[in-house]
Order: structure tokens, then sequence, then C-alpha cells
């Protein structure tokens, strides 16, 4: 019996040992690579890539608490045919913000800093010159004749929470005038549900001064969940054994076409193979079965976002600075007959019908009502993009994935800059 204990110590001794080689080993081929990454990049300026695994691991560099965020001095040309050229140029400057010119930490004098938070639709897929926060820059300066910097600090893949991290951990330095924060209608509230065993949302929701054990909030709590998180966030061996799972899973399951849905009992369906999952029209589908299957983690979710919203709003005015939040709606809100053959047959395969089909809309009606409830300044871009479609008969988002295009843009900086011109921040 003592020698089987024993056998079983030095096999499960060995297996350990055997699992800290590899992650030591996997850690040391990722810092080479981010420093070959660093080192073409200064040797060669512009690089030429797809987007690929290469791509985001050059230009959305890992980060112990924001899980990611940009490289500084980031310049990649990558193919992308919906746009004239058929390619696009993701540049980032000094401080890793997407702005083609660099700028100092301290504000010089006499200039007015807004400063831009948000996702992908914020980050944008697009030159730097053709973002809303670029023509924002652009439309202030020439109206009023001051100088303005319109500081673009999106991050594609951010939650509301992320943006106010990197706030709160960083941009905060900038001395912003103004903070704007993007609410994009089709993933925020999928997002803040994917994060609820993430630390620094339980450390927001004690920051506001709520409770982090309130059940209505679903916050995991457990060690269990806090070890998950951990190695879901540090370990580089998590996501080759994460892989390795579904594979086992997919294997017994048997072989699904590419367009099936696992659907698991007590989750949400998983559409990683549907067509267009990878783009943003893939994640307004998920997140509208998301609330559909599971619709305590939306409300939860949406509780989390107040509450953020909340301390944001209240972080930003103890700087002296003014904060407004605006709500960008999705492709399918304003052109759903657009590209539509691709959204209905996603969405009759996972399900998705009337309301539940269109989450999205609740999505913005219910951020616009909790910023107007808690006295923060709000703008909806939703009636504005409605009104120039109607009235120019123009598309505002690329097909290719659903991001804002050159149009797009245009119109949301058209709109917050006539919103400051009435006033309204």
């Amino acid at each position: 019996m003592k020698q089987k204990l024993g056998n079983l110590l030095l096999i499960f001794a060995g297996v350990v040992m055997s699992l800290i080689i590899i992650e030591s080993g996997l850690r040391i081929i990722n810092n080479m690579k981010q420093n070959y990454y660093l080192k073409t990049q200064q040797e060669q300026g512009q690089i030429v890539l797809d987007y690929n695994a290469e791509f985001v691991a050059r230009f959305y560099p890992e980060h112990p608490i924001l899980d990611k965020h940009h490289a500084t001095n980031a310049n990649l040309k990558s193919p992308f045919h919906g746009h004239p050229s058929d390619y696009l140029v993701f540049r980032t400057n000094n401080l890793g913000l997407r702005r083609d010119e660099d700028v100092s930490i301290e504000k010089p004098t006499g200039v007015r800093r807004v400063l831009v938070l948000g996702d992908s639709m914020t980050d944008g897929v697009i030159y730097n010159a053709e973002s809303y926060s670029t023509l924002l820059e652009t439309k202030l300066n020439e109206r009023l004749g001051k100088s303005y910097q319109v500081l673009n600090a999106g991050v594609a893949g951010y939650s509301p929470l992320q943006a106010y991290l990197l706030f709160k951990l960083e941009m905060y330095r900038l001395q912003p005038d103004v903070v704007i924060l993007a609410i994009y209608t089709g993933n925020e509230i999928m997002d803040l549900g994917n994060q609820l065993d993430d630390p620094s949302m339980m450390e927001v929701v004690q920051e506001a001064g709520y409770d982090i054990n309130d059940p209505s909030l679903l916050l995991k709590t457990s060690w269990f969940s806090q070890a998950k998180w951990y190695s879901r966030r540090n370990l580089k061996l998590y996501p080759i054994v994460w892989q390795a799972k579904n594979a086992i899973y997919n294997s017994w399951q048997g072989n699904k076409q590419a367009t099936s849905v696992d659907v698991r009992p007590g989750e949400p369906a998983n559409l990683e193979n549907l067509p267009g999952s990878a783009s943003v029209m893939g994640q307004v589908m998920r997140q509208a079965v998301i609330a559909k299957d599971n619709p305590e983690t939306a409300e939860a979710a949406f509780r989390l976002q107040e509450i953020i919203l909340q301390r944001f709003a209240q972080r930003v005015e103890e700087l002296g600075a003014k904060f407004l939040v605006i709500v960008i709606p999705t492709k399918l809100q304003i052109e759903p007959d657009d590209d539509h053959e691709k959204s209905d047959a996603v969405a009759e395969i996972v399900g998705l019908e009337g309301e539940a089909l269109h989450f999205d809309e609740q999505v913005g009606k219910r951020t616009v009502q909790m910023c107007e409830d808690n006295q923060i300044l709000v703008l909806d871009l939703e009636p504005a993009l409605h009104a120039t479609r109607i009235k120019e008969k123009v598309s505002f988002f690329w097909r290719q994935d659903w991001h804002l295009n050159i149009a797009g843009n245009e119109t949301v900086a058209t709109a917050i800059d006539e919103a400051h011109y009435n006033g309204e921040w």
C-alpha cells in the first residue's frame, strides 16, 4: 500500500514538474516573440500582415490587468477588401493611441483634450485619419478656432470595465477636459457577462459602494472561480488545455458541420463555427442568444454596466473633467435589410426571432435610460445614423465585419460635434 502511494506521489510530482517545465518554456517563447516583434517593427517600419494570430500579438500585446492593450508605435498594413484602397494601415503612436502623431503626456498650454475610450467601434477598422475621433478633432478645430486634441484610446474587445480600468491606470495622466465612453449595443452585455469572475470587476463594485456578494450580480467570488480566472489570464498552458478539452468533447459528440450549433444543457449556444462568428455580426448574435437563454446573466451584466458608469462618472468628475457616454448602434439596428441573407441564416440556426433577435435595441434603450437616471450626459447615435441613412441612402457599416465604415465614422463625428455645438456636452 505504501509503495503504491509512493508511486502515485512520484507520478503526480512528475506531472507537475512537466507542466512547470512546459509553462516556463512557453513563457520564454512568448517573450522571445514579443522581443522579435519589437525589433522587426523598429527595423522595418511598416509591416505587411494578414489579420491573423501574429497581427493580434503584434498590435494587442498581453496586459496583466487589462488582458491586452495597444502596442506603442505599431504600424501594420493588412488587406481589407471593403475599403476603397483594398487594405488598411493600423497605426499607434508613442502612447499606444490610435493616432499617427505622437503626443506628450503633459497637456500643452491652451489645448483642450478630449479622450475617447471604447471597443473596436472606436479603435476602428479604418485609417486613423478616417476615425470618428480624428474627424471630431478636425471639426472642433475648424468650427471653434481653438486647439483641440481628440485622443483615441479605444481598444478592440474592450468592455466598459476594461475602458474604465485603462482610464484609471494610465489615461488619466493625459489630463483630459472631456472623457467620452463609447458603448456599442452589439456586445457590451455579453462582454460584461463574461467578466463575472474578474477580480477587477469586484474591485470596481466595491469602489462604487456595492456588495460583491449581492446574488443579483452573479459575481463568481469562490476560490475555484478565482483560480480559474488566474489560470486563464496568466498561464500560457491554459489555451492549449482548453483547446484539447474542446477537441475531445467535439470528438466525443461526433463531427459537426460548419454551420452547427453546440448547445449544452444550462449553457448558451456556442456559435464559434457559424459563418461570420469572428465578425461583429457573430458577436451581436451571441449576445442575443445569451440574453435569450440566460436572462439572469444579461440582467446582472446590465446592473454591472450601471455600476461601472456610476464609478466612471465619479472618477472623471473628481479630476475636474466632463463625462459623456455615446451609444453606438449595430448594423442590424440601422441597416437590417443590408446583407440580411447571412444574418437571417444565422438567426434561424440559433432560434432568434422577434424581440430576441433585436436585443441590441434593448441594450441601447436601457443604456440611455441608466445614464439619464444617474445624471450622466449621454448621446444616442441611432437617430442621427437613421436620419442620415434615409436622407443620403448610404451604408454606415462594412459588410465584411459590421464595423463602422468611412461614412459611419463621419456621421458619428458630425453628431458628436453637433451635440457640442448645441451645448449638450
